[in-house]
């Protein structure tokens, strides 16, 4: 049986890995015959890469149909923490010559790491002729260069099912051999990471709204009886004369709590008003259909190269409703006069529109960045069984991880060299013309509460520097694609 190398981690972490967890296990070595070890050195590392199609710059003459293709990649690594687990440190400072090793005899070693994983993303350069080109099959010569645009920011998630992108974080042990004629054995873990969350800002009761004006159109008919003389004497018939009756015009309005802030597998905090502009008693809608889609926009670059990915998401597809708009349930007492007769629909028709699982929050790394926005379309008619319109809300959201970061250290930045940053939530416009959503964006107010705004994260340094606890609570899964797990040897541009 010949010698091998496996990484096992602690069963007490978690599956899903954030910041300032600490990540725990062995690194095994299984050795059937003796050998001389220089090295044991394992890494938690994290990897952005893109991959975008270049455009064919065509010479003079006909192109081969089976002419390669070209493309761009541009890889960061966002994450690089290294440990030598052997020899063991109190042996490393009485070798004389490290180069010669340690002979250990046939048997089963295992060796303890321990990383601890930052708040902040770290690019690490890397060197040599076997980072800039790398054969992929069936698409022939991939080409990268040093990239040059870095980004200092939270690291991002784990992302994966996309071809243009993908960022993948892996535990990699190397044994690294005295002989020249003995391959270095290396092997390879995949991690999944969920970063914590900003701070929250704190609970204001402003509401964030979106706003289309309508109008239904009724249809009617008038039939009489005319009479018409032709070539054989008279003709009676029927006509029919078809009219529309403009309705009541009418305010529908679609609102979350502000900012507005969706976590995977929680309800959507979702509401639709019915009202008057005048505040006058607005007139009985049906909500007969809805679509509740998430619009994920990546933006993907390679150097020069760029490219935005859409993809729309499908939370809720309602075709057979019936929901009446009945009287709003807040207080009348507590709303402004313009909102004093609001009609609402039931929130539990919609309530099993939730973000899934494998969703990850927005980011933004060096070459990928992720948003974005809520599709909601609703079917309604002025009677139970006429005639339906649809009205189409597309806004702005922000998709979170969920994870909070430990309450000490948001205390510990806000006393100490935290400062208060604006804001990026939005504030919607109140008036619109006729049938048009309004969706402005605009800065927060000048009175907006201090402490609705966000407070920046710790630095790496800081957060192990104030011994900062690691996150505790509840994490969901994060489940990745199959791809994720596999093919990790080629994001590792470090062969050492």
């Amino acid at each position: 049986m010949p010698s091998q190398v496996s990484i096992e981690i602690d069963k007490r972490c978690s599956p899903t890995l954030t910041c300032l967890d600490v990540v725990t296990g062995n690194v095994r070595l299984d050795l059937s015959s003796t050998e001389t070890i220089t090295a044991i050195v394992v890494k938690l590392e994290g990897v952005a890469h893109t991959m975008l199609a270049v455009p064919k710059k065509k010479p003079t003459g006909s192109v081969k149909a089976n002419e390669s293709k070209r493309l761009m990649t541009e890889t960061h690594k966002i994450l690089y923490i290294s440990q030598t687990v052997f020899p063991p440190e109190n042996l490393q400072e009485h070798l004389t010559n490290r180069s010669e090793g340690l002979t250990l005899p046939p048997g089963r070693y295992f060796y303890p790491f321990e990383f601890r994983i930052p708040i902040n993303n770290k690019c690490i350069e890397t060197t040599g002729i076997t980072n800039m080109l790398h054969f992929k099959s069936n698409l022939g010569l991939d080409i990268s260069r040093k990239p040059t645009h870095h980004v200092h920011t939270t690291l991002p998630p784990s992302l994966s099912g996309m071809e243009e992108a993908t960022i993948k974080y892996f535990l990699k042990a190397t044994v690294k051999r005295a002989s020249m004629f003995r391959m270095n054995s290396r092997q390879y873990h995949p991690v999944v990471f969920l970063p914590i969350e900003p701070p929250r800002p704190a609970p204001s009761g402003r509401q964030f709204f979106v706003r289309r004006q309508h109008q239904f159109r009724s249809v009617s008919q008038t039939v009489s009886t005319t009479v018409r003389r032709g070539l054989f004497g008279k003709m009676r018939g029927p006509s029919r004369t078809v009219s529309m009756t403009p309705g009541e015009e009418f305010i529908v309005e679609v609102t979350m709590p502000y900012p507005p802030i969706l976590v995977p597998l929680e309800p959507i905090p979702l509401k639709i008003y019915v009202l008057k502009k005048d505040g006058s008693e607005p007139p009985k809608v049906f909500l007969r259909q809805m679509r509740v889609h998430l619009v994920c926009t990546t933006r993907v670059a390679a150097h020069e190269y760029h490219k935005e990915v859409v993809l729309g998401l499908p939370l809720l597809e309602a075709r057979d409703l019936s929901v009446a708009s009945k009287r709003s349930s807040r207080p009348a007492d507590q709303l402004p006069p313009e909102r004093a007769h609001e009609a609402e629909f039931d929130a539990r028709k919609w309530a099993q529109a939730v973000i899934p699982d494998m969703v990850p929050p927005e980011f933004k790394t060096c070459n990928i960045e992720r948003k974005y926005a809520l599709e909601v379309t609703l079917g309604l008619s002025h009677l139970s069984n006429s005639n339906v319109d649809e009205l189409p809300f597309l806004f702005d959201v922000h998709v979170w991880s969920g994870i909070p970061p430990p309450q000490s250290l948001v205390d510990e930045k806000s006393a100490g060299q935290g400062h208060l940053t604006e804001g990026t939530g939005t504030y919607m416009d109140t008036t619109a013309g006729m049938g048009d959503a309004v969706n402005a964006a605009a800065p927060p107010p000048a009175d907006a509460d201090p402490a609705a705004v966000p407070v920046d994260l710790p630095t790496y340094d800081e957060a192990t520097g104030s011994h900062a606890a690691p996150v505790s609570g509840p994490r969901r899964t994060f489940g990745q694609s199959p791809n994720y797990y596999t093919n990790l040897e080629e994001l590792d541009n470090e062969k050492s």
